[in-house]
């Protein structure tokens, strides 16, 4: 997906969606209480996923946004990361031209994917 502002295209990052969550009903149960809005006054808790790598703490977070029919946007930082990681990358294309992609961050923003959105995953 591209959106145009002020004359430039803007390539939207891509969400991805996670393969099906086994086991981990408790933590999964905990994830989506800490989301949980009920009224418009409500805000809905940022929880912290700590865990070793690889094991499932991303699987977690997109099937329990898949379950509560929100998108999901997923920035990960390194201490490799720089400034445009988190706002647009300039991308070589052929013929010299550039490709602006947007972060996961933009492009929520743009999309307006806030925890309040009712925008299911695709």
């Amino acid at each position: 997906m591209t959106v145009e502002i002020e004359g430039v295209t803007l390539h939207l990052a891509t969400r991805r969606i996670a393969g099906a969550l086994v086991g981990q009903e408790e933590l999964m149960r905990q994830l989506l209480a800490a989301w949980l809005v009920v009224s418009e006054q409500d805000m809905p808790m940022h929880p912290r996923l700590l865990g070793k790598p690889g094991v499932g703490k991303t699987t977690l977070a997109y099937a329990a946004a898949k379950r509560m029919g929100r998108e999901v946007y997923i920035l990960q930082a390194t201490m490799d990361t720089r400034p445009e990681d988190l706002l647009v990358t300039p991308v070589i294309e052929g013929e010299g031209r550039l490709r602006y992609v947007a972060s996961p961050l933009v492009t929520a923003m743009i999309r307006a994917a806030s925890p309040f959105s009712t925008k299911a995953i695709a």
